[in-house]
Formats: C-alpha cells, structure tokens, sequence
C-alpha cells in the first residue's frame, strides 16, 4: 500500500494537478509529522484498546476508504482542501497501521532471536514498499490514475484477509512452547565437561 500510494501520490498533485514539487513535498511532511505525532500518542492505546487485530482490521478498511474515495472523486482533486484531507488522513491510517504491525510482529517474535527477527519483519515489510512502487509504475501502463487509487484499496482489502487468517494465541503458545536457547555460560560449562 505504502510504496504504490507514495510513487503514485506525488505523480497526481505535480503532474496532473500542477502543485508545485515544494508545496507536495511541504503538505507529504506536515501529513507525515501529524500522523507520527498521532501514531505516538495514540497508536499504542488504540492498539491495546482495540486488541492487534481488530485494530489494523480498523486501519486498512480506513486506508482503502480513501483510496475509494480518491478513486470515485477525481473532480474533487483540484478542490486543495480535499486533496490535502486526504493525504493527510491516508498519512494517519497508514502510520496507525504501521503501529499496530510493528506491535504485531514485536509480539510474533520469540525473545532468543527478537532482534533478528524484528529485523527481518522490517526488511520484508522494505520490500513491500518497493514492490508496491514497481506495481504502481506497472499499473501506470495500464489504467489511469483514479483506477490506481482503487488497486490501493484492493491491496488494504488484501491485508484485511490476512489479517483475519493471523492468530497470535496459536502463535505465542508455539513460541512459548520452544526449548530455552542455553546461555552462553551453560555452553562453556557442558563443553569443559
């Protein structure tokens, strides 16, 4: 979702709507600090409020909302308080969604190894970013720029079914379920034996 809407986003205000490469990339910042100040402050209290999945069921409906949005409104681009709402609240949705997978894959991970496979989740969810950029470029060949807005939508539908597939309960009793990794002073003493 990310990499598609960020390559597609800056194309529709600069090329289509004649911004200003400075006034997009000015409101893509202001959208970005709003929605990071919103995802510290609320997004870990939503998260646990609303349970991991729940919450970024929440999320990517709202994401492929304004997408649909975009998609069915293309007259309304022009209007720069429309256009600006909805990078702003596509900006919000994102990072929220953001949040919660980051909450989500911390609480996937098993303590031995926590750090490398954060990292991992990181490095997959990286080229998802790229991938969707690529797609969008593909896509760009292929249909105008409000049909995109809608494959946007299609990829948030698309996270709402894994999503619904995730059980995290399963998935922390086969982590808990794993032998204790030795320490490092359990090896040497086993080994000098």
């Amino acid at each position: 979702i990310q990499g598609t809407y960020d390559a597609l986003i800056p194309v529709v205000t600069v090329q289509e709507l004649n911004w200003e490469s400075d006034q997009y990339s000015k409101i893509a910042g202001i959208s970005n600090l709003v929605a990071g100040a919103i995802g510290m402050l609320a997004g870990g209290w939503l998260v646990n409020k609303l349970g991991h999945k729940h919450a970024l069921s929440i999320f990517l409906i709202l994401l492929a909302g304004t997408s649909i949005v975009m998609g069915l409104l293309p007259v309304f681009w022009e209007n720069n308080p429309f256009t600006i709402g909805q990078i702003l609240l596509h900006h919000i949705c994102r990072t929220l969604a953001l949040v919660t997978c980051f909450s989500i894959g911390m609480a996937l991970c098993w303590k031995q190894v926590a750090a490398s496979q954060f990292a991992l989740y990181m490095a997959f969810g990286n080229l998802g970013i790229s991938a969707g950029a690529i797609l969008m470029g593909r896509a760009a060949t292929l249909l105008d720029y409000s049909q995109i807005f809608f494959v946007i939508a299609g990829l948030a539908a698309l996270g709402i079914l894994v999503v619904k597939k995730l059980n995290l309960v399963v998935h922390k009793k086969k982590i808990q379920s794993f032998s204790k990794v030795p320490a490092e002073g359990d090896l040497q003493q086993t080994s000098g034996s």
